[in-house]
């Protein structure tokens, strides 16, 4: 088991000066990527104050490719990663960024659609209360025939409303 660190602990690390390069004297590679780190660190937290960040210095996934920091994405919502990615060299040799999204999760981690109000509009209805339908949120389905029974036939068409003259009738 190796030690990860929370926002608030990785903040009073950064308070406190240890993760700053007079306080450990470290190999030059291992400088170099301390320096890599809190200047991500610092951008991160600059950029978005209120993000929880946890900070693994020994995670190491077997992404060989990566020279420089790597990331996973989380949030309260997902029960995994949402994705992952780091810093390495492009096939051309330039320092490059890239990011995977696991559309699976965040489609998980998502809320539920609010369900949107969609009522069919008979044959012949009036076009502009179909429009003023539309502007206050209803998505109309428009009738091209006449029909004997307008309910069964906006229940047909996956309605929950039907226009009967100016007037939104359940279905």
């Amino acid at each position: 088991m190796h030690p990860t660190f929370c926002s608030e602990q990785i903040q009073t690390l950064w308070d406190q000066g240890l993760v700053n390069e007079d306080r450990l004297d470290l190999p030059a590679d291992a400088a170099a990527s301390r320096e890599e780190l809190v200047a991500v660190v610092d951008a991160v937290r600059r950029a978005a104050p209120e993000l929880t960040l946890t900070v693994d210095p020994l995670e190491h996934r077997g992404f060989e490719y990566h020279t420089g920091v790597g990331f996973s994405l989380f949030a309260p919502s997902a029960r995994g990663e949402l994705g992952r990615g780091g810093r390495y060299l492009s096939a051309a040799g330039d320092p490059s960024t890239g990011f995977s999204l696991y559309l699976d999760a965040v489609l998980q981690a998502l809320p539920a659609a609010a369900r949107m109000r969609r009522i069919y509009l008979p044959a012949g209805s009036d076009r502009a209360k179909g429009a003023a339908l539309r502007a206050d949120g209803w998505i109309t389905v428009a009738g091209l025939a006449p029909s004997r029974d307008n309910a069964a036939e906006a229940k047909r068409l996956g309605c929950d409303h039907w226009l009967d003259g100016d007037r939104p009738l359940p279905v």
